[in-house]
């Protein structure tokens, strides 16, 4: 019988905490290396992050997206040429071989990107049809807030073809790693597949920070290798996803 593995969480209180010892952080920092290597996921609880900060978040996301649409689409991130705003529900395509993803979000900071989500009731029969098609991260690292109970993000774990559901508990972050750190550590850390399905009976909102660094930079572990800098990749990634360019 194949036992199908579950994302790791990770208590980062071992390491936070002002007494702990230095075996404990040691040991939380081998969980946290093994979780980006093997999954490129993992969640995180004991983190110091106030529930009531996490909660308030939730609900601001709630409060926007139940403006009417003439109030989100004077938001339009078509009218900002850093690309930051208000996207319309099947205005992205993450995944080419799936339908456009059924959301809508706004997002406001250009480099520390904090993006509010909103997945409606998912009612359609269509197998492609997704929250958010299969696809990885564009930047370094991204931070998830999910909203509790409302289940629906999946990874692919490669080994077993099989996707992992990773569940939307209070109190706990999702961490995972993008293609730019996959790319400085020659794929030692891994940019994962994932994707969302809302399971839940009803909207479910969600809270990513996509952490990009120095837009200017290369490789930093690699200066002056030529390679594209943070800016290029992640608007030629952005922009492929919204169809607003040719490039691949």
């Amino acid at each position: 019988m194949t036992v199908i593995p579950e994302i790791p969480t990770i208590d980062l209180s071992s390491y936070i905490r002002p007494d702990a010892t230095p075996e404990e952080r040691t040991g939380v920092i081998e969980d946290v290396r093994s979780a980006c290597s093997r999954y490129g996921f993992l969640q995180v609880k004991g983190h110091g992050v106030p529930l009531a900060t996490q909660r308030e978040v939730l609900e601001s996301c709630r409060r926007l997206f139940d403006l009417s649409q003439k109030e989100k689409d004077s938001l339009s991130l078509k009218n900002n040429p850093a690309r930051r705003g208000y996207e319309r529900i099947g205005e992205q395509v993450l995944d080419a071989k799936a339908l456009p993803d059924c959301k809508e979000d706004f997002t406001k900071e250009p480099v520390v990107n904090l993006k509010l989500l909103h997945y409606p009731k998912h009612i359609s029969q269509d197998k492609r049809q997704f929250g958010a098609g299969a696809h990885t991260d564009f930047g370094a690292i991204t931070i998830l807030l999910q909203q509790p109970g409302k289940d629906g993000l999946q990874v692919y774990h490669e080994p077993n073809n099989a996707w992992l559901p990773v569940p939307a508990v209070e109190d706990s972050l999702v961490i995972n790693i993008g293609d730019l750190v996959n790319k400085w550590t020659d794929g030692k850390y891994s940019s994962t597949l994932h994707r969302v399905v809302n399971a839940s009976d009803g909207d479910r909102y969600s809270v990513p920070c996509f952490y990009h660094g120095d837009l200017s930079a290369t490789n930093p572990f690699k200066p002056g290798d030529g390679s594209e800098t943070v800016e290029e990749h992640i608007r030629r990634k952005f922009d492929n996803s919204y169809g607003l360019t040719e490039k691949s």
